[in-house]
């Protein structure tokens, strides 16, 4: 009864470190949603430059995503209107800055998951210390890899159903 209450401490030791993660991406990303809706939106008065450039802009994304079109190298637009940049940039750093966050969170989660594994191995092979004992069955590599498939291979070397009874 100790291992598994052990194996449950474990678990909530990092119960609050997972949520904390999870709650963190989902307040930051609505932070960068209202952050980036809130920035000063340039004034999209309708000259002729936003107008030409923005039908140039839709026509160039239009290319760029269809997958049955090739792009030529070094293809672009050239934008001169100030609120069309702005509108641009502002769009770009908010892909930037989610993309940022989200390798970041991923690589937090990869981490804490790596010491939880650790965790876990821990408790179980300090209550269970037969388990780096050398067990008397032996296979080689050789031997295995002559079988169809790992079932069949355990069957072979192991008695499964005496197996079965000590679970």
């Amino acid at each position: 009864m100790v291992f598994k209450e052990k194996l449950k401490e474990v678990r909530g030791n990092y119960q609050y470190r997972l949520n904390t993660i999870l709650n963190f991406i989902v307040d930051v990303d609505s932070y960068l949603d209202k952050y980036f809706e809130q920035s000063d939106k340039p004034d999209m008065h309708s000259d002729p430059d936003t107008i030409e450039e923005g039908i140039k802009l839709r026509d160039f994304l239009n290319e760029v995503l269809d997958p049955n079109h090739e792009i030529e190298n070094g293809k672009g637009i050239k934008i001169k209107s100030d609120a069309l940049s702005e509108v641009l940039m502002t769009f770009i750093k908010s892909v930037q800055y989610r993309e940022f966050l989200n390798e970041m969170t991923l690589s937090y989660l990869i981490s804490c998951q790596e010491a939880i594994l650790k965790d876990y191995l821990y408790v179980v092979l300090k209550n269970n210390p037969d388990n780096l004992k050398t067990g008397k069955e032996k296979i080689s590599y050789d031997e295995v890899l002559k079988f169809h498939n790992i079932v069949t291979a355990l069957q072979k070397s192991y008695d499964l159903d005496e197996y079965h009874k000590t679970i």
